[in-house]
């Protein structure tokens, strides 16, 4: 039985980084990323009795995540993380500080996200792996080319 699709919304939103920029939020199956991360670290906040940071993490920065760039198709463009591509990081724009990343493999029909990484990986607070994604490559690629037109129409320059 084949594994259901999942879906993606991308959306300009807040970022912090140097050269300042706007960020690409992402909602999967219609629940934002920084979202769900909050959602699975409150355990971990809990257990070392800390309140959890309401405004610990922002999008990673449009100019990284979205066309021309492959970020998000499976060619991070940030070296710090290796084969995986950031997706959300600390608000001090630092990927060092603590930042979550995915894996990606493109075939001809999907995009997958088949593995998760959190930076810096001594410092994981998830409790349980975050399990592998698949989206269809036509609407994942749509969604990418509409934002980053969207980005391009916003951005100077």
């Amino acid at each position: 039985m084949p594994m259901p699709m999942n879906t993606i919304r991308l959306a300009l939103g807040r970022a912090a980084s140097h050269p300042p920029d706007t960020g690409v939020g992402i909602w999967v199956d219609g629940e934002s990323l920084i979202d769900r991360f909050r959602r699975l670290e409150a355990p971990w906040w809990a257990e070392v009795g800390s309140p959890q940071p309401g405004e610990q993490y922002v999008w990673v920065p449009a100019r990284i995540a979205l066309l021309p760039s492959r970020h998000l198709l499976g060619e991070p463009a940030v070296s710090w993380c290796g084969e995986y591509s950031p997706v959300v990081v600390c608000n001090c724009g630092e990927y060092a500080c603590r930042s979550y990343a995915v894996k990606i493999e493109v075939s001809s029909d999907r995009v997958g996200w088949t593995a998760w990484a959190e930076f810096p990986p001594e410092e994981a607070r998830l409790r349980e792996p975050l399990g592998p994604l698949s989206f269809d490559r036509a609407q994942y690629e749509a969604e990418l080319t509409r934002v980053a037109s969207e980005y391009r129409s916003v951005s100077p320059g």
